[in-house]
C-alpha cells in the first residue's frame, strides 16, 4: 500500500499549527492587551468562555488519542468486548455529570478558588487533605499525560510508513506543546479545541464511512465479513475469552469515573459562567461519545479484516488513515481532517493535563504554605509543566502495544478519589478524618493488589481500592455530626 507522502504531511501539519498559534496570540491580545496570561486566565480563561467554545474544549479533554487511536486498537486487540465495557463507561459519565456537575459548580461558584483540589480543601477546610490528592494525582496524570504523546507518535509513524520516526514525531509534538505553554493558557486551549472537535467528528464521521463502504460495500457487508472471517471478534468477553462480567464492570467504572476524578475535566466544570453551559454540554457530550466509541469500534473490528497481522494494535488508526488518503481526495480530505483533529486533540488533553498539573503544583501544594504572587504562580506553574512533560516523553519510550493499558493506571488511581470529591459537595459528608483515610488505604489497597496480581472477587484492583474509599466515606457520615451554622 502505498503511503501518504511525508512532506506533504509535514507541512499540512505545520500549517496547520502555525494558524492555530496566530489565532492564540491573536486572541490573547484582543481580549487582555498583553501576550502572556495572568493566573485566572492561565488557568480558567478568566470564566468567560461562550457556550460552544466551552463545550468544545470539555469535548477536547474527554476524546483524543485516546478515542481516535486508543478504542479502535482495543477493539482491534480484544474485540466487541471493549466497546461493550466503553459503553457502560460512557452511561456511566453521564449519570455523573447529570447528578452532581452542577452541584460541583455550585461549589465551585461559592469558594471562587483557580483549581479543583483547591476548591475540595477549601470546602474540608483541609490544606493537608488537598496536598495529599495532590501528590496523588500527579502520581497518575502523568501515565495520561504519556499516552497523548504515544498516540501522536505513533499516528505519525503508522501514518507515514515510518519516515516519520516515532522519537521524531514524539519531538515535534513536544516542541509545539511546550510554544503552546508559553504563549498560550486555558483560553488558548479552549480556542483551538473548537476548531479541533469540528475537524475530529467531521472526521470520524467522513473516515469510517468511506471505510466502511470502500472495503466492504456496506454496514450489512461488513458485519458479515467479521462474522465469517473474524468470528472471534464479536465474542462478548474477548478475542482470546480474556474478559469476565467483573472485569468489564471494573473497566467501566474506573473509565466511567474519569469526570468526576480527574483536574482537567473538573476545571471544564468550573469554567462554565451559567447552569445552562452544563446542560448543554452534558447533551453534546453524550453525541460525542455515541460517534467517537462507536466510529471507533467499527474502525477497529473492521480494521482486524483488512488489516489482521499488524506489528501492534497502535499502528491500526495510521494504517487505516494512510489508506484512506491513498484511495481519493475525499478520503485525502476526511482523512487529513481526522488526522490533523487527532493530533491537536491530543495536544490540547496534553496542554490541559499540564495546565491542571501547573495548578496543583502551585495552587495546592506550594501556595497553602509559600506566598506566590500570581505572576510567580503562573511562572513556577509553567516550569514544573516542562518538567513533567519531560518525564511523560521517558514514559513514553517503551509504550504499551494497547494505548488503553497506560491510560488505565491514571483512571484507576485517580477513580478511588471520587468519593471524597463527590463529598465535598454535601456539607454533611465532609468529614475530613474519614477522606484521609479513605485516599491512603483506597490507594495503599489498590496498588498492593495490582503489584501482587491479585483480583478480589474477579474484580480489578482498583475497584477494591474504590469500594473501600466509598466505605470510609460512608462510615465517617454516620459519625460525623458538623455543627449548624
Amino acid at each position: 500500500m502505498e503511503q501518504v507522502n511525508t512532506s506533504v504531511l509535514l507541512i499540512f501539519i505545520s500549517v496547520y499549527f502555525l494558524i492555530l498559534l496566530g489565532a492564540i496570540i491573536k486572541s490573547r491580545y484582543s481580549k487582555t492587551g498583553k501576550i502572556m496570561p495572568d493566573a485566572s486566565e492561565f488557568f480558567l480563561a478568566g470564566r468567560s468562555l461562550s457556550t460552544p467554545v466551552l463545550v468544545a474544549t470539555f469535548i477536547g479533554t474527554l476524546f483524543s488519542a485516546y478515542t481516535v487511536v486508543g478504542v479502535p486498537s482495543a477493539v482491534y486487540a480484544n474485540g466487541i468486548a471493549d466497546w461493550y465495557w466503553l459503553l457502560g463507561a460512557s452511561a456511566l459519565m453521564i449519570i455523573s455529570m447529570v447528578l452532581f456537575a452542577k452541584k460541583y459548580y455550585s461549589l465551585s461558584l461559592k469558594f471562587d478558588t483557580l483549581s479543583p483540589v483547591e476548591l475540595i480543601a477549601r470546602a474540608y477546610k483541609s490544606k493537608g487533605l488537598g496536598v495529599l490528592m495532590s501528590v496523588i494525582i500527579l502520581i497518575f496524570l502523568t501515565p495520561y499525560l504519556a499516552i497523548q504523546l504515544v498516540g501522536m507518535g505513533k499516528l505519525l509513524q503508522s501514518v507515514s510508513g515510518g519516515d516519520i520516526g516515532y522519537l521524531n514525531g514524539v519531538g515535534f509534538i513536544m516542541t509545539t506543546i511546550i510554544v503552546y505553554l508559553i504563549f498560550g493558557g486555558m483560553r488558548a486551549v479552549a480556542y483551538t479545541d473548537f476548531i479541533q472537535a469540528i475537524l475530529i467528528f467531521v472526521g470520524i464521521i467522513g473516515t469510517v464511512t468511506l471505510f466502511v463502504f470502500h472495503y466492504f460495500g456496506g454496514v450489512g457487508e461488513l458485519i458479515s465479513a467479521i462474522q465469517t472471517q473474524r468470528p472471534e471478534q464479536l465474542e462478548t468477553f474477548g478475542n482470546k475469552g480474556q474478559y469476565t462480567i467483573p472485569l468489564l464492570l471494573s473497566n467501566a467504572v474506573f473509565v466511567g469515573l474519569l469526570i468526576l476524578g480527574q483536574p482537567q475535566t473538573l476545571t471544564r466544570i468550573m469554567m462554565a459562567n451559567s447552569y445552562k453551559q452544563i446542560n448543554i454540554m452534558i447533551i453534546v457530550t453524550t453525541i460525542c461519545m455515541i460517534v467517537g466509541y462507536g466510529g471507533g469500534a467499527i474502525l477497529g473490528l473492521g480494521g482486524s479484516v483488512i488489516f489482521p497481522d499488524l506489528a501492534e494494535p497502535n499502528l491500526l488508526p495510521g494504517q487505516i488513515l494512510s489508506a484512506m488518503m491513498s484511495i481519493s481526495t475525499l478520503g485525502l480530505v476526511v482523512a487529513g481532517m481526522l488526522l490533523l483533529g487527532v493530533i491537536a486533540a491530543s495536544m490540547s488533553t496534553a496542554d490541559s493535563l499540564l495546565i491542571a498539573i501547573g495548578q496543583l503544583f502551585t495552587r495546592d501544594i506550594t501556595r497553602p504554605y509559600i506566598e506566590l504572587s500570581h505572576d510567580a504562580q503562573v511562572k513556577v506553574a509553567k516550569l514544573v509543566m516542562v518538567i513533567v512533560l519531560i518525564a511523560a516523553f521517558w514514559l513514553g519510550l517503551n509504550p504499551p502495544p494497547v494505548m488503553i493499558d497506560l491510560a488505565s493506571y491514571s483512571f484507576m488511581g485517580t477513580s478511588i478519589l471520587v468519593p471524597i470529591v463527590v463529598a465535598s459537595c454535601f456539607a454533611a459528608w465532609r468529614c475530613k478524618p474519614a477522606a484521609f483515610i479513605a485516599i491512603v488505604l483506597g490507594e495503599i489497597t489498590f496498588i498492593t493488589l495490582l503489584m501482587m496480581d491479585i483480583f478480589p472477587l474477579g474484580f480489578h484492583p482498583s475497584f477494591a481500592g474504590l469500594a473501600l474509599s466509598l466505605a470510609c466515606v460512608c462510615i465517617g457520615r454516620l459519625f460525623y455530626h458538623p455543627k449548624k451554622a
